[in-house]
């Protein structure tokens, strides 16, 4: 019998890639092996860890091969632009510790994208996709859009039309204001960028009748940072002097307490943070 959809998303939060990522870094690091698959094959089938029971372990490990190569042949940050990588002190880590740490951050980021989607599949829940309901305080939800995501939503309306000067606390009259005359998404344009706003009652344009995404594989950046999310990493708002990007070690898992799965499923998170050796922070963003 096949494993449902929320039971594929608990075995993956009960069986954190961390620990056996631990391992395949302990034997890369003994050099010798001209490809990650190398290391893998000579994992056993199973593996015990102090937090799980690892089945035909590789299987974990096969959806990050491509990153555990960039690793390994030591350009895993050439995509990011090389970034500077500080301690909580502000200090720069080494190199190797630099590495590791953006090894792991992006591993987390990607396991937990597929584990927040399997769970949140299963509540086909649209909490992230809709604005205030009528008991909220916030008379809006301000989506942050990349650069080129608005053409992902061309029917809709701009507030202020062409206007990037407002502020971004301006956004509090203007949404107001179109809340006035419709409850329904709109574009804005800021000082800080492009938004997606949510009025009260609104909804994302990209749900589809069956509330689901329709632009799925294709949806905005912040869309695909989970409710269950690593900061092991956080990038600094500003570049370093010689213009790379700078991220500074958090060792932080961040859990947003609206969701109905991070609800049900504290302990379980709590000792998925523990094997990989994150800080569980709990937090609300709608009240």
């Amino acid at each position: 019998m096949s494993e449902s959809i929320h039971e594929a998303g608990l075995r993956l939060l009960r069986h954190p890639v961390r620990p056996l990522l631990s391992i395949v870094e302990f034997i890369l690091h003994t050099g010798g092996f001209a490809t990650v698959e190398e290391v893998l094959a000579l994992l056993p089938e199973s593996i015990e860890t102090e937090s799980a029971h690892y089945k035909k372990a590789r299987q974990y490990l096969q959806p990050y091969v491509e990153e555990l190569d960039r690793f390994h042949s030591r350009n895993l940050g050439e995509d990011l632009g090389c970034p500077v990588v500080l301690d909580e002190n502000g200090d720069p880590v080494g190199e190797a510790a630099a590495g590791s740490a953006l090894l792991a951050q992006r591993i987390l980021e990607k396991e937990l994208e597929q584990i927040n989607s399997l769970l949140c599949g299963a509540h086909t829940c649209t909490l992230c996709c809709t604005g205030p309901d009528a008991v909220m305080r916030q008379d809006y939800f301000d989506i942050p859009l990349q650069a080129g995501e608005e053409t992902l939503f061309p029917k809709l309306g701009w507030i202020p039309a062409g206007r990037p000067d407002t502020a971004l606390q301006e956004l509090d009259t203007l949404a107001a204001a179109w809340q006035e005359s419709q409850s329904v998404a709109v574009l804005a344009t800021h000082l800080q960028g492009t938004s997606l706003v949510l009025p009260r009652l609104s909804s994302c344009p990209a749900l589809d009748g069956q509330g689901r995404c329709s632009i799925y594989e294709k949806r905005p950046q912040v869309c695909r940072k989970p409710q269950i999310f690593p900061y092991l990493l956080e990038q600094e708002q500003d570049r370093g002097p010689d213009g790379r990007p700078v991220y500074r070690l958090r060792n932080t898992l961040l859990a947003v307490m609206d969701c109905p799965y991070v609800q049900h499923l504290q302990d379980d998170i709590a000792l998925y943070a523990a094997a990989s050796e994150l800080e569980l922070v709990y937090r609300r963003n709608k009240a």
